[in-house]
């Protein structure tokens, strides 16, 4: 059982690594000086609110770094300790960022939890019309004004559209997203660090 246990984490995290390799490659997260660290703690009372992970402002981290795992954006630094940091999650309820639907026309909206459902995201604020398919895939939507820039690199893969029902789109401009990464199973994270300084760094509340 011991030997079948080891292969089956062995498996998952080498999976994790890939999908975080693929993201090195797609939308150079290499750039922005990627921290990797391990998951060391989940409340099961929030299990899909917050992690706690091995890394800390000793390795640049600081509040509100964007965090990837499993081949997607699972959240952003909440609290950061000098060997340590809270993550709080996509899923949660304080979460909000802006994001993009990548086929079609491209809209625009504002990624938030779906109440009772914590699988599931709401990508809100679209256009009534908006030009939406069920798979289409949602990523960071990024932007630049000035000096303010998005909290998050353009282009980090969140996750793809669920089942769209265009009565809830047109009167509440609003559709499911289910998220890339497996929010209760991922083990490693990628923690963007930088840059920093250079810009005020802005970012939907």
């Amino acid at each position: 059982f011991r030997r079948v246990l080891f292969r089956s984490t062995e498996q998952l995290q080498n999976a994790q690594l890939t999908a975080e390799v693929g993201l090195d490659q797609t939308v150079g997260v290499r750039n922005y000086h990627p921290v990797g660290a391990n998951v060391i703690g989940r409340d099961p009372t929030l299990w899909y609110q917050q992690v706690e992970v091995d890394a800390g402002s000793a390795e640049g981290i600081e509040q509100g770094d964007p965090v990837l795992a499993d081949g997607g954006l699972v959240g952003d630094v909440k609290t950061v300790d000098a060997s340590v940091a809270i993550v709080t999650l996509i899923t949660a309820p304080s979460y909000g960022a802006a994001a993009q639907i990548t086929d079609h026309a491209g809209d625009t909206g504002i990624l938030a939890p779906s109440v009772g459902n914590p699988n599931q995201l709401l990508l809100q604020d679209l256009p009534g019309r908006a030009q939406v398919a069920q798979g289409d895939l949602v990523v960071t939507a990024g932007f630049k004004s000035g000096t303010l820039t998005s909290l998050y690199p353009p282009g980090l893969p969140i996750g793809t559209v669920g089942n769209v029902n265009q009565n809830q789109l047109y009167n509440n401009n609003e559709v499911p997203v289910s998220p890339t990464a497996d929010l209760r199973h991922f083990s490693s994270v990628q923690i963007l660090t930088r840059p920093h300084a250079a810009n005020v760094r802005a970012q939907v509340p």
